[in-house]
């Protein structure tokens, strides 16, 4: 059978060959429809609050950031300059920054399932370690918190990280990080299901595939957070901010 010429953009790979078996009636409809949606962004649905808002780092610490950490992804040091923009417009807006650090015990006895699938992380981000700090780049302040119990890809799972933002009254979160794929995606997914709005900028999450970290942009898209340009995110961040100013003054 030949591929549908709808599909005809469509790289064929291993997992997705059997969808270009031929052709059913309605197929064409329905995924012209999908791929509309994916990239659907005029549906915002919530508009973001500096006042609800918080900034989540995940685990941009030296061993994926460093070009000669053990888990280096490159996208994550070229969306450094981005980062500290972002960075230091919640520092200058009362927006909280958190901070998320992957690591295991030297043991291996929290590692977990993700260890077995992942097996990079056997000899990277272990406690105690250097490589399992921050990136000094991006160094929390004094007042920043920091989750260092993290030890699966959900940055809610046995972590504090729920509790922190109930108490600050947060509800809101802008999610950074690596991978895109893992810890962020599964993190946003995580959050949304306890209610949390999440926007989820996609030059501030990385990978090291731009074809995956693609793909996964679209999903969280269509049905788990905002998905927009870092610039977006400030520009409506402080369109928030100058009209609290001018309604005081």
């Amino acid at each position: 059978m030949t591929k549908p010429e709808f599909y005809k953009d469509i790289p064929v790979g291993r997992y997705n060959a059997w969808y270009f078996e031929g052709e059913i009636e309605g197929e064409k409809e329905c995924y012209e429809g999908a791929v509309k949606a994916y990239y659907d962004v005029n549906r915002p649905l919530w508009d973001l609050n500096p006042d609800k808002a918080v900034l989540l780092i995940i685990d941009l610490q030296v061993d994926v950031v460093d070009p000669k950490g053990k888990l280096w992804m490159p996208a994550s040091t070229k969306m450094l300059p981005k980062l500290k923009e972002v960075m230091a417009f919640c520092r200058g807006n009362g927006i909280p920054i958190i901070y998320t650090c992957h690591q295991a015990h030297p043991s291996g006895r929290d590692k977990g399932l993700m260890h077995t699938y992942l097996t990079l992380l056997q000899e990277s981000l272990i406690e105690g370690q250097e490589g399992a700090e921050v990136y000094p780049e991006i160094a929390p302040q004094e007042d920043e918190w920091v989750i260092r119990n993290k030890r699966r890809y959900d940055s809610f799972w046995g972590t504090e990280l729920e509790e922190v933002l109930r108490t600050m009254g947060r509800d809101q979160i802008i999610l950074t990080g690596a991978c895109t794929n893992f810890c962020c995606s599964t993190t946003t997914r995580s959050g949304m299901q306890r209610g949390f709005k999440i926007a989820f900028p996609y030059d501030l999450n990385a990978t090291d595939d731009p074809a995956v970290h693609e793909e996964v942009c679209k999903t969280m898209n269509r049905g788990f957070g905002r998905v927009m340009a870092a610039d977006e995110l400030l520009a409506e961040l402080n369109q928030v901010v100058n009209q609290s100013r001018g309604a005081a003054e």
